[in-house]
């Protein structure tokens, strides 16, 4: 047997696939939230980004987070999470409504 053929394979993939579709969804609901705050943002001239908000949030996440994902692993899955939901808000701002 290969592991296409094998259950636990079959189930541990099935359970995956349905912590990947929570994690396109939670990441689809945080751009929008980003787009909406980069809107007011717009509006009332302020920056697009802060630094400072984004350490603070890293850190705070580092407190709560109760592993098996290491500080630093966190720390570049939010700096990567942040870049994308900056750039597709700026993507987003671009389209005609």
């Amino acid at each position: 047997m290969d592991a296409t053929q094998d259950p636990v394979v079959a189930s541990y993939r099935e359970r995956i696939s349905a912590v990947d579709d929570e994690i396109l969804d939670a990441v689809n609901r945080r751009v929008t939230l980003v787009a909406e705050l980069h809107g007011h943002k717009r509006e009332q001239g302020y920056p697009m980004r802060d630094p400072a908000r984004e350490q603070t949030l890293i850190e705070k996440l580092n407190t709560t987070n109760t592993g098996p994902l290491s500080e630093q692993r966190l720390a570049d899955l939010y700096r990567l999470l942040l870049e994308i939901c900056t750039s597709e808000a700026a993507r987003l701002a671009d389209q005609p409504s």
